[in-house]
């Protein structure tokens, strides 16, 4: 794995530089949905809702990768782009949606 991953040029120098880009990117984008749940869930404008816990989780993860930098920022940095858009797709959803078929 090791070999095959320095053939295509990656090496844990490369793979930490990108996961704490991805972790950077994460922390901002959830950091500022956080920020604006928060406010909003304070102000009894709405509830906490599951949506801003994957955000939550998105933004500890991109933490995480810029935090901890190594080859495993990689891994870290890529869990929380993809929680950040579970997250958002969540959001997009009807949730009065019938599953009786």
């Amino acid at each position: 794995m090791d070999k095959t991953i320095q053939k295509i040029g990656f090496t844990p120098t490369k793979l930490a530089s990108v996961g704490k880009g991805l972790g950077v990117a994460s922390v901002v984008i959830g950091g500022t949905e956080l920020v604006i749940a928060a406010a909003e869930v304070a102000s009894g404008e709405r509830d906490w809702n599951d949506t801003d816990t994957l955000n939550t989780i998105a933004t500890a993860l991109g933490a995480t990768a810029v935090f901890f930098p190594g080859p495993q920022s990689i891994i870290f940095g890529g869990l929380s782009i993809m929680v950040g858009l579970v997250g958002a797709a969540y959001t997009s959803q009807n949730h009065s949606m019938n599953y009786d078929y």
